[in-house]
């Protein structure tokens, strides 16, 4: 009987010391999991970061635009950064009397090296548009890291470098519309333009109000060249093309409210977005807003935003409504220092919006 019972404790420690010895190992796999999750987020954090000093490290500009005799577009694109450079894209954008009359893509597959200038870029496009010698162009290169340099052929106007001061804000409590349809209320307060609602048979005559910050350490001063751009995608009967309806919404007086009588025309370099001098990093931030028809004007652009009880096929072109829910939107500022007399331009990228 001690011996039964000798063997029974001796067994109990046995099995105390291995059980003990499973808690331990659980709890050791439990911090090397712990670890090595801690491990996979910090190294995704500094790779994101690298990522973006990267990015910010790269420094594009367009030192010099022309249309040649035989009516092609030459550039030059110089490579201001620490790093190789891989040019990806341009836009091309005419403008008559100040107002963009169309706009065109291309593909491009150039490299650059640091402190290296590409010349002749854009000689071998292929536009089916006659270019002029005597007409303004705005002109936009993007790289694979993206980055963007714009540039207006036939006006006296750079590009702001790294350094751009002006910074917009695409978000429900920044983005936001007024309209002179629909709910009278809305005539006066602004709603976020994430998702545009209005009266059947859709929104109307709208005002965008877009939150605008300046870090620079001047004050700034907007010129009535500055557009919004509502591009809205759409297929063709067939299904096997693309195409876009494009609406500019010029730059406004900011004390507009889109109510009836209350859109007032801009007047240019009349809108200062001052600088924080204490404080670049906080900035000054003001309300601009965007709706004329024309440059200067006080008549707001009526722009009809359908949803699904106003989507008509014979407008269209196809039997899907769903496309009727989708734009992009994009900003080119031009702007001066106050007090200087040099104008500079600024680009915003796309913000991808819906309508119900």
């Amino acid at each position: 009987m001690e011996l039964f019972l000798l063997n029974h404790r001796g067994i109990s420690t046995v099995i105390g010391a291995i059980l003990m010895i499973s808690i331990v190992m659980t709890g050791l796999s439990t911090l090397f999991w712990q670890t090595q999750q801690m491990f996979a987020y910090q190294e995704t954090v500094q790779k994101k970061a690298d990522e973006d000093f990267t990015r910010m490290s790269e420094i594009i500009e367009i030192t010099y635009a022309d249309i040649t005799s035989d009516n092609h577009l030459n550039v030059t694109v110089t490579n201001n950064g620490p790093l190789v450079t891989h040019l990806v894209s341009l836009y091309l954008t005419n403008y008559v009397n100040g107002i963009p009359q169309w706009r065109e893509s291309f593909p491009l597959n150039n490299y650059s090296a640091a402190g290296m200038s590409l010349y002749r870029i854009g000689l071998s496009l292929n536009t089916k548009y006659t270019l002029q010698q005597d007409g303004i162009y705005g002109i936009q290169i993007g790289t694979e890291r993206g980055n963007i340099a714009s540039f207006v052929y036939g006006v006296d106007l750079k590009s702001a470098g790294k350094a751009q001061p002006l910074t917009f804000t695409f978000d429900t409590r920044s983005f936001n519309y007024t309209t002179r349809t629909g709910d009278p209320q809305w005539q006066t307060i602004s709603r976020p333009a994430w998702k545009l609602n209005g009266s059947s048979p859709g929104t109307t005559y709208i005002l965008f109000w877009l939150r605008c910050t300046n870090n620079g350490a001047k004050d700034v001063i907007l010129s009535t060249y500055s557009y919004l751009l509502v591009e809205q995608p759409f297929p063709s009967p067939d299904t096997q093309h693309s195409y876009e309806y494009e609406r500019y919404f010029f730059i406004v007086d900011n004390r507009s409210t889109s109510a009836s009588g209350g859109t007032i025309g801009y007047t240019d370099y009349s809108q200062v977005i001052p600088a924080n001098h204490t404080d670049y990093e906080t900035g000054v931030t003001r309300i601009v807003k965007f709706g004329a028809t024309t440059i200067g004007g006080s008549t707001l652009r009526n722009w009809y935003a359908p949803y699904t009880s106003g989507w008509s096929s014979s407008v269209y072109g196809t039997t899907s409504p769903a496309f009727c829910h989708q734009y992009y939107m994009y900003i080119v500022v031009y702007w001066k220092y106050s007090g200087d007399t040099q104008m500079y331009s600024q680009y915003v990228p796309y913000a991808l919006i819906w309508v119900n």
